[in-house]
């Protein structure tokens, strides 16, 4: 079949579009894709002006002029697709196309053990989740439970009066952590926990201010690596 003069001879069949999927990449997916790592910040080499080996277009990439072919693929400048490097980070920065996605799961779990604070053996919440099969409305019915709880609530402590004693009940597993408030400020977040009123504050009339702290991206990722596997299914 033929594809036109814009484009080079393909024997492959043309197929429609069904659906695109969009998502993001793993880590180690976006290694696996890279044909190099970039590390230079220079397109080319100071004094020759040769294309800079592991620069922003390193000869991998792809070619843009006719008169070389890509080192990744043999294809000229009509042929070749293209092909993407990766840079490794220093540190974990939040991605500005997720920061909200981010923001909400942060508020569903605790930030100390990172736990689920909705607890899974509690009926009504069970009822609300079970027959909704939409991941985004799935997410919004969690975080609509989940937002307002203020402490990552542990199981009941153990009666030690003896055999005859009723089982404690089996609650949520937390660790006990007072949950703060997160807040979104431009491109950071922030912790925001509120201070209990002391005495003297409460017979002056006075109210203490919260306690604000930067979370950072680096934190931020090791707590989303403490979510138990349990809770993502």
């Amino acid at each position: 079949m033929s594809t036109g003069a814009a484009f080079a001879y393909s024997s492959v069949p043309l197929r429609k579009v069904k659906e695109v999927q969009f998502g993001i990449l793993s880590p180690e997916e976006i290694k696996a894709y890279s044909v190099c790592k970039i590390e230079f910040p220079e397109v080319l080499e100071e004094g020759t002006g040769k294309v800079k080996a592991s620069g922003l277009m390193d000869p991998r990439l792809g070619t843009v002029d006719r008169n070389f072919k890509c080192q990744t693929c043999g294809e000229g400048m009509a042929e070749c697709p293209g092909h993407f490097g990766h840079i490794e980070l220093a540190r974990p920065v939040f991605h500005i196309g997720f920061l909200n996605k981010v923001k909400k799961i942060l508020e569903c779990i605790c930030v100390n053990c990172g736990k689920l604070k909705a607890d899974i053996n509690d009926n009504q919440f069970a009822d609300k989740i079970r027959h909704v099969r939409d991941p985004k409305k799935r997410m919004a019915l969690v975080w609509a439970h989940c937002k307002g709880k203020m402490i990552c609530e542990a199981d009941e402590a153990k009666d030690d009066e003896g055999a005859g004693a009723a089982p404690a009940k089996v609650g949520h597993g937390g660790c006990g952590h007072i949950q703060p408030l997160v807040r979104k400020e431009g491109l950071k977040l922030f912790l925001v926990y509120k201070k209990g009123r002391t005495d003297d504050e409460e017979m002056d009339g006075r109210t203490s201010q919260p306690e604000k702290r930067l979370y950072p991206a680096s934190d931020v990722y090791n707590t989303l690596k403490k979510i138990p596997d349990s809770d993502l299914a």
